[in-house]
């Protein structure tokens, strides 16, 4: 059964129980100035973990690897409403524990005046192999002084993208970034000459965040979205190469 929470002061949402190999989708939206973390347990006298956290409006899909219990935590909260919503996948795929081809993880930025950091976070399930990460630019920010853009995760955080101009020149409303054609932004990870991405895979659950830094006092048109765009073969799909 999905649950939902529309948080306004600090506190926990409702629990969702997911069966292993099972999904399920979570959404954060609304106008607010507060922190979300998405967490797990495994059972009601183990502890909460985190999966993911973020202060923007997000949304993603979650694969269930062991049996686990979820549910939305404002660890922070400041003013406005956030609405934070986990509900399973439907269909006789998910049912039986297989999954579509693309999954999308997306988070949105929208800028609010004063400076700050915004963090929005997608997790990605073991296993999962990342096929792009998109950055699409719906209006250019208008803090005065920067606005500035890095993705990647926590073995390295502008792994990705590094240093996005949000406010001009590097982004312009609606234009993207891409693997194919990253605007002379990608990170580390875009080896070699622009000849390879490296670390698309992962045997161990991450999460890829994007972080926009602003400066200066004033500022509250801008909005970027992120996506990441991935696959994760059922395990009865997976097979072991054969040698001779």
């Amino acid at each position: 059964m999905a649950t939902s929470k529309s948080f306004t002061a600090l506190g926990n949402g409702n629990v969702l129980q997911a069966p292993a190999g099972s999904a399920f989708t979570y959404d954060v939206s609304g106008t607010f100035s507060a922190t979300w973390v998405l967490e797990q347990s495994r059972r009601e006298t183990e502890g909460w973990t985190q999966l993911a956290t973020g202060t923007a409006a997000a949304a993603g899909v979650v694969q269930v690897e062991k049996a686990n219990r979820y549910r939305f935590r404002c660890a922070a909260f400041t003013s406005g409403t956030m609405v934070c919503a986990i509900e399973p996948t439907q269909g006789a795929a998910a049912q039986a524990g297989e999954v579509p081809g693309v999954l999308v993880g997306e988070a949105v930025f929208v800028e609010t005046t004063g400076a700050g950091v915004y963090t929005g976070a997608i997790p990605l399930p073991a296993g999962a192999t990342i096929l792009d990460v998109l950055v699409h630019a719906e209006a250019l920010w208008t803090a005065a002084s920067a606005a500035t853009l890095k993705v990647g995760d926590a073995t390295d955080d502008d792994g990705i993208y590094v240093g996005v101009n949000l406010k001009a020149t590097d982004l312009l409303a609606g234009e993207s970034l891409s693997f194919a054609q990253s605007g002379g932004k990608a990170g580390a990870d875009n080896i070699g000459t622009n000849t390879h991405w490296g670390r698309r895979y992962s045997s161990s659950p991450r999460v890829i965040s994007g972080i926009v830094t602003t400066t200066g006092a004033t500022g509250a048109a801008g909005r970027t979205r992120l996506q990441v765009l991935y696959t994760l073969a059922p395990a009865g799909q997976v097979v072991l190469a054969s040698k001779v």
